[in-house]
């Protein structure tokens, strides 16, 4: 296994394309931040940003919108070495040998050097919500996905519910972050103690009448609806 975090530049922001050239091992998090200083963003990305670009658009991962692309979509040119040691670069004049480098999961060799079409940075505006499984199944899947630009849905174990996050691009200047001591739960306390006892739920004899209060709390904590405009 090759690991690429040592090999994570910006190579070259092109301002007139808006396009910037990228070290495959940049991470998610620090190229947003990067493009986010010459007024740039990617049009889609994903909840966890802390993936390498390579590994990334390789995998095909993807954001949260039916109108914007998966990563992978997003790239316009790459630099790839393949087993033989031979160096290829690779744009659409390339046809299917780059469509399939794009997504090649490491298949077609190691990718080095990455190419992205940006787009000029915009604001979301957001709000977050409690529905149930029968509110989803009964018509309001199709109702929010169609009439926002993005929209998740994230089911919370061993419940009746999802949170759904759902955003569209705005110009308004309005802020309102959550509430500290909801993100504070969530990043800190919640989200790990979920994952760390589902792991050891199969081990645990006893341990399904734990995991039904702890989802339980967090249904409760996001009960009630969030609303904030993030750049």
């Amino acid at each position: 296994m090759m690991q690429l975090d040592h090999y994570a530049r910006v190579l070259n922001v092109d301002l007139e394309k808006k396009q910037v050239r990228v070290q495959a091992g940049i991470r998610i998090k620090d190229l947003l931040a990067e493009l986010s200083a010459v007024g740039y963003a990617l049009p889609n990305f994903g909840s966890i940003t802390e993936q390498s670009i390579a590994g990334a658009i390789s995998t095909s991962t993807h954001g949260s919108s039916r109108l914007y692309g998966s990563l992978s979509s997003f790239v316009v040119g790459l630099r790839m070495v393949d087993g033989k040691g031979d160096v290829h670069e690779l744009t659409a004049a390339n046809g299917d040998e780059f469509y399939a480098a794009r997504v090649s999961l490491g298949a077609m060799g190691i990718i080095t050097e990455v190419t992205l079409q940006c787009v000029d940075a915009y604001k979301l505006e957001r709000r977050a919500f409690l529905v149930t499984i029968d509110e989803l199944l009964n018509g309001r899947l199709e109702e929010l996905t169609e009439a926002n630009e993005y929209a998740r849905f994230w089911h919370i174990p061993r419940t009746n519910y999802f949170r759904v996050y759902i955003a569209n691009r705005t110009t308004l200047d309005r802020h309102e972050p959550l509430p500290m001591i909801t993100k504070l739960l969530e990043q800190n306390v919640l989200v790990p103690a979920v994952t760390l006892m589902h792991s050891f739920a199969a081990y645990l004899p006893y341990s399904s009448h734990y995991l039904d209060s702890v989802n339980g709390l967090i249904a409760f904590t996001f009960k009630s609806e969030e609303y904030a405009i993030d750049s």
